[in-house]
Parts: C-alpha cells; structure tokens; sequence
C-alpha cells in the first residue's frame, strides 16, 4: 500500500479498484490507475487519472472520462474494515468481509426451483428446440408466486444457488414484456454467459439470453441491442480467435456498431456480422439453419465500410 496514504480505504472502493491506490489528496479522495482506460483510450494510466471520492463514492477518470458512483447495496458504507489488531477476531472478521463481498457481487436472489418442477416451463422450452442438457448446463429455474411468477429465469453467475449477479426472465404463460429484467442492475457492465467461456474462443455475440442459449455453448448476450465498452472489453480480455456479431432483425444500426467497437479493441481478430434474413432468431432456427447464417457471415472490414459511406 501507498506509505503514506493518509485517507482511509472504505471497503466498497477497494472492492472494485483495489487496496493499492497510487496517492490521496489528504483530505477525501484517493488516486488510482484507471482500470478502463485501456479500453477507452487504447493506452493505459500511467500517471493515475481516477480519483475516488470515499465520502460520496463518486468516481472519476480525468484521462478516459470514466465515471460513476460505487454501489453500497446492503453495505454498511461508514465502516471502514480496518478494525483494531489487538481486538480483531479472524474468523469473524473473514466472514464479514466475505459477506459484503458476496452482497456486492451477487446482489440478487431467484427461486431455488429447477426448470423440471414445473412441467409447463419444461414443455414450452422442449417445444422450442431445448434439450434438458441446455436446461440442466445454464440452470434454469422457474419463477413463484413471489418471484417471476409464469417466466423462466435465466440466471448468469450462480452463488450458493441463490445469489445471481443477473438474470432474465421469460414468460411462458403470454405475459407482456416477454421478457423482464431485474431493477438496480446496470446491464452495461454484464455479458451473459461471459464467464463460461474459455480463453482463445470462438464467441458469438447476441441480444438475448435465451438466444444466446439456442445458439450454442459459445454464445453471449449484450442483453439489448446496444453494446456498450465495458461489455466489449470484456469480451477481448477473452482474446477470441473470431467473433460473430449475430443481433436481431432490424438491428442492423446496433449491429454494426458493435463490429467498430470490437474492432478498435481486438484489430487482429477477425470480426464477422450475421445479417438475418426475417424477424426470427437462433431460437427459431434448427442447428442446421443457424449454422448456415453462421456460413454467411460478412467479415467485418473498417476501410471498405468507410468508402460505402462515402458513396452514399
């Protein structure tokens, strides 16, 4: 740690930009090496552009422009957990920091019932070409009289079979938005299915969750139609060898900005976008049919996307 850090680091801000800030002002901000520079300028923080407020937990870059604020969800945020050596208690101590560790990454709870109690949630996903291997591999689970009552959830990162950092849920009963999100989490920062995927990969790139699950165990969603450079950054710490960009119908626009942005992350790798035909998906799609899309492809390339323009 910096020797001669006079401000104090709330647990929150060590928790997303770590215990080693590179100085403070004195007073109440503490300095780091911006994290997401990088993916935003293409260079690194070198002279420690982020500043980090500790009493608003206000955030931000003055090289890269990165802002926002530290959530404190369930977090007694006027607790520092830099308690008295002498009076510390380890185990105690470990499972606290733990708990608000667990609070912060998986803020979430879903029903701890698997899609296979409910016989209606098994028959509509059957029906639409899912297998119980897809079932049992993204743990779905069906929705209760508390909870998503009539939607299939579609959870991301599971902890102790209740926790979620996100997740989907989509009505099989006709409910109107089909699909329903969680309030309080910013999509921007989650890629659906992200963490399956292995180094070095192949990665096909799509809207939805459900989607992503009928086009394979490669696939991730952006959960909209907008990918934003968080989420594109964090598909090239994956180091893809290829990347399809496969959005909705009538999602051409988003689509292919997406293409650019991967592109000024990832040059070397090839990006390709999937063109649909109609209004239908992987998920209305035999393998066959989507593997054919797949074929068709159009390898992402800036400079003849520039002439094109310039034409028009």
């Amino acid at each position: 740690m910096y020797k001669e850090l006079k401000v104090k680091i709330p647990y929150q801000v060590s928790a997303k930009f770590g215990s080693n800030p590179v100085g403070d002002n004195g007073d109440s901000e503490l300095i780091y090496h911006c994290p997401y520079c990088v993916g935003r300028k293409g260079t690194p923080d070198t002279k420690g552009k982020l500043y980090v407020n500790t009493k608003s937990f206000k955030f931000h870059c003055f090289r890269c422009g990165y802002s926002g604020v530290i959530s404190r969800t369930n977090i007694n945020h006027d607790k520092v957990y830099e308690p008295d050596i002498e009076e510390l208690d380890t185990d105690k101590f470990i499972k606290s920091i733990s708990s608000a560790l667990e609070t912060e990454k998986y803020p979430l709870k879903i029903p701890i019932d698997k899609i296979f109690t409910n016989d209606t949630a098994v028959e509509y996903l059957i029906n639409r070409g899912f297998t119980e291997q897809q079932m049992k591999y993204y743990d779905l689970r069906v929705g209760n009289f508390s909870q998503e009552f009539g939607r299939i959830i579609i959870p991301n990162q599971v902890y102790k079979e209740v926790y979620v950092d996100t997740y989907s849920a989509r009505s099989f009963i006709g409910q109107e938005p089909k699909y329903h999100n969680p309030k309080g989490i910013n999509k921007k920062f989650v890629v659906f299915n992200l963490h399956r995927i292995e180094k070095y990969d192949t990665i096909i790139l799509v809207e939805g969750a459900l989607t992503a699950i009928a086009a394979g165990y490669h696939a991730v969603a952006s959960l909209g139609k907008t990918l934003s450079i968080e989420q594109a950054s964090q598909i090239a710490q994956k180091k893809p060898k290829r990347v399809y960009v496969n959005y909705d119908y009538g999602a051409e626009e988003e689509s292919h900005k997406a293409c650019e942005l991967l592109y000024s992350l990832i040059p070397d790798t090839p990006i390709y976008e999937v063109l649909m035909p109609d209004d239908r998906d992987a998920a209305d799609l035999s393998k066959e049919e989507y593997a054919e899309q797949l074929n068709k492809a159009i390898l992402y390339q800036p400079l003849l996307n520039i002439i094109s323009t310039i034409i028009k």
